[in-house]
């Protein structure tokens, strides 16, 4: 019943669509080099890097299993005096 008695309402035009201007993200111009500063700083990162690869080096060379463990069956048996 309340399709009967409902007024008749007209919907309005929607408003026309603005066209928004197209996004530009800004430019980007890379440095143009690195000053002495910034060159010895990569020298010393690049020493400290070695020495810790030294170090590592090192205490590899300490490790004499592999990640399994060890492999080879364990000396359970030890003779005695009186056996």
């Amino acid at each position: 019943m309340s399709r009967l008695f409902r007024p008749k309402i007209s919907m309005p035009a929607p408003p026309p669509v603005q066209e928004q201007p197209v996004f530009q993200p800004p430019s980007y111009t890379p440095p143009s080099g690195e000053t002495e500063a910034e060159m010895e700083d990569t020298v010393a990162e690049q020493q400290e890097k070695e020495k810790i690869v030294l170090k590592k080096k090192g205490k590899k060379s300490t490790i004499l299993t592999g990640p399994q463990g060890l492999t080879t069956e364990a000396d359970v048996y030890s003779p005695t005096l009186l056996s």
